[in-house]
């Protein structure tokens, strides 16, 4: 049988063992690779598995904290973001909220100082509503429009459903905190706008419902030049603020508009049930975890003002939902529409993970090498 010569160059054999040939013509003889690299790799691979392994334990269980923190970071050093910004005094929503805390506050303790109070933040809105376009309504209507740009592309002034009936609400707040027959006209003035369509200078898509009968959606981002997201806790709370109008006062055009906007809202209920979670809007943008709660509230609110049982089956299948943060990453990932908090999130939970097992693979390594030097002293002394 004859041998062919392997020569004496050394190359890689299986199993990450070394083969170099001894002598021309002989079996080549096998060279474990040294222990040390294989130590290496086995160190890294360790430290990757435990890094992704932390990162995801992190994200999944820290979400609602990392956020919290990423926004007071990003006011503290980059400035204000978006929702800061619509805390300002520029924002009509923000200034109904502490309108609304100051007449809590002048309930339980009824002071002359909280009742000016109350009422300077309460006349804001009598002073500075814009007058809705008379041809455009059956009765005088007022709109409070945002001076500020804001999601979805809205340019100022864009007007908001839910700031509407809010301030609706406050208004009838104030009626009975403060007396006099003008904030109940207040009231009915600020539900006007939703009687008139967008492109008019209100907040109203209007549709058909399966009856033929009108079905209204009250769009929260309303701007002439921005396609409508349709968020769905703005038309929730849109709703629950009209019905608690139409209970309080009894009219009839508040009464119309709930009977509407409910129309429209089980139209278009099923488009925002993924099958194990909620969306956001009507773009495809999945609920965080606390608007998906949200809109299991307020459904609750709605199936408790109507009884429609329809309306309650479908918060308890919300309400069944568990989604958390990486099934709706992946559920973004897929529509390709991951949003910043995500991101976010994903990128400081990997930066925190990657400093702890850092942190950790340091200690061993410093006790290891600390493990040796004892030896080796106990050698040398022996």
């Amino acid at each position: 049988m004859s041998t062919r010569s392997l020569g004496s160059a050394a190359y890689p054999g299986p199993r990450g063992l070394q083969v170099t040939p001894q002598v021309p013509g002989q079996i080549p003889a096998l060279e474990v690779v040294p222990e040390k690299t294989a130590r290496r790799f086995r160190r890294w691979a360790f430290l990757f598995i435990a890094w992704a392994s932390l990162t995801a334990v992190v994200c999944a269980t820290g979400e609602r904290v990392i956020t919290t923190t990423l926004i007071k970071v990003w006011d503290s050093f980059l400035g204000s973001h978006d929702d800061e910004t619509l805390r300002s005094e520029a924002s009509p929503h923000m200034r109904a909220q502490t309108a609304h805390a100051l007449l809590q506050r002048l309930k339980t303790k009824p002071t002359a100082e909280n009742e000016h109070a109350a009422r300077v933040a309460v006349d804001w809105f009598t002073r500075n509503g814009n007058a809705l376009d008379a041809s455009l309504s059956d009765a005088m209507g007022s709109v409070w429009p945002y001076g500020f740009a804001y999601s979805y592309g809205t340019k100022p002034f864009w007007r908001s459903s839910l700031t509407q009936a809010e301030i609706a609400s406050l208004m009838l707040d104030a009626d009975e905190a403060l007396g006099g027959t003008r904030y109940r006209d207040w009231a009915l003035r600020a539900l006007q706008p939703l009687f008139v369509d967008i492109k008019s200078g209100g907040v109203r898509i209007a549709e058909t419902a399966d009856s033929n009968r009108p079905a209204w959606w009250y769009e929260e981002f309303a701007d002439d030049n921005v396609a409508p997201p349709r968020v769905l806790n703005g038309m929730l709370y849109t709703l629950v603020y009209v019905h608690s109008v139409w209970q309080r006062t009894g009219d009839e055009g508040a009464h119309q508009l709930f009977d509407n906007g409910m129309r429209a809202l089980k139209n278009h209920l099923a488009d925002y049930d993924t099958g194990d979670w909620t969306y956001y809007d009507a773009n495809g943008y999945l609920a965080s975890p606390e608007y998906h709660r949200v809109h299991v509230k307020l459904l609750g609110k709605l199936y408790a003002a109507t009884g429609d049982t329809a309306l309650n089956s479908l918060r308890q299948k919300w309400q069944a939902y568990g989604g958390g943060f990486w099934k709706r990453f992946y559920s973004n990932l897929r529509v390709g529409r991951l949003n910043n908090s995500q991101i976010g999130v994903l990128g400081a939970a990997g930066l925190v993970s990657l400093l702890m097992v850092l942190t950790a693979a340091w200690g061993m390594g410093r006790r290891q090498r600390g493990e040796q030097r004892l030896g080796g002293e106990m050698s040398n002394s022996a």
